[in-house]
């Protein structure tokens, strides 16, 4: 039985759900914010053992039954409208939220991917960490709280830099950014001192020939060119606009990137791993994140790479 946890309007989720039953496979399909109102649950916790069912609508599931979940996009367990109190309600959804993660620990069996690990290796310092370790070349990176460093190091790379948020948003300017990656300007020193209100990130800027989307599905790799020069909304940052504005293409990568990239997913510990990384005019190709568990669906509609047929086929061989 192969479980998939995700939230009700997620293709992605659809999509390998769709292949899966296309292939035979036995699943079942969990989104999150039916529990506890549509979704039960029931554990027994004795000395010599645990079992648990969830019950579905349409049927319950052994939990001693799954031997493959596929772990997307969980959303925040609904709460019945019958508790009118707010207090009550943050009370029971607390309970909800610590009862699926105690869920999701107890579940020995294979995960795509585990969500603590997909946490852990979520942390942009980590990855940065742990990219050289393992070949890849990384832009020049400071993350600060200090306004003078941020300037020197602005000086230092002769105004060729971008600023990201570690998480969500980031306080370079006197008002929070979005989660978009910018060029810095030389007028922004000016507000500089905005730095010591939280940790920044700021990067030397990488010349751009293409940027790549690299899907890792165990041993399997997907590369996709994305054409973000070609668009002048998209030049720092592709995600800007919506991406079919944007050539994308499949792209060879060479066998040592291939390898890397399979042995950063695996040392992070994950099954699955959505890549951004920059080719150079030169040809050099240099890391820039990994999104444990990223978005692909849109690189697999634009470029015919069977990225879905690979998860299915991943979580199927677990589950046999």
């Amino acid at each position: 039985m192969i479980l998939i946890i995700s939230t009700a309007p997620d293709l992605h989720a659809d999509v390998v759900q769709q292949e899966l039953e296309r292939r035979g496979a036995e699943c079942i399909r969990f989104n999150t914010e039916d529990f506890p109102t549509k979704v039960g649950l029931e554990v027994k916790l004795t000395s010599s053992g645990w079992q648990g069912v969830l019950h579905f609508p349409q049927r319950d599931v052994e939990l001693s039954q799954i031997r493959a979940v596929y772990y997307r996009r969980p959303a925040t367990p609904q709460i019945d409208p019958a508790i009118k109190d707010s207090n009550a309600r943050q009370v029971a959804e607390a309970q909800c939220e610590e009862a699926l993660r105690g869920l999701w620990r107890a579940l020995d069996c294979f995960w795509m991917s585990c969500p603590l690990k997909i946490r852990r290796a979520s942390s942009k310092l980590y990855q940065l960490s742990i990219a050289p370790k393992l070949g890849f070349r990384i832009p020049d990176t400071l993350i600060t709280t200090d306004p003078s460093q941020a300037e020197a190091f602005f000086h230092s790379h002769h105004g060729q830099v971008v600023v990201k948020p570690l998480s969500g948003v980031s306080f370079v300017f006197p008002q929070p950014m979005g989660v978009y990656t910018s060029r810095m300007e030389v007028s922004d020193l000016a507000e500089i001192d905005a730095v010591r209100f939280a940790p920044t990130l700021l990067q030397e800027y990488i010349p751009k020939e293409i940027e790549l989307r690299i899907t890792v599905v165990r041993e399997q790799v997907f590369a996709a060119e994305i054409h973000s020069q070609t668009h002048p909304k998209a030049k720092d940052d592709w995600r800007r606009i919506s991406p079919e504005h944007i050539p994308h293409r499949v792209h060879e990568l060479p066998q040592k990137i291939q390898h890397q990239c399979i042995e950063l997913v695996r040392y992070l510990g994950l099954e699955f791993g959505a890549i951004d990384m920059i080719k150079t005019p030169d040809g050099q190709y240099v890391f820039i994140e990994i999104n444990p568990n990223g978005q692909w669906l849109w690189i697999e509609e634009f470029t015919g790479l069977p990225i879905a047929a690979a998860i299915a086929q991943a979580l199927i061989s677990a589950d046999s």
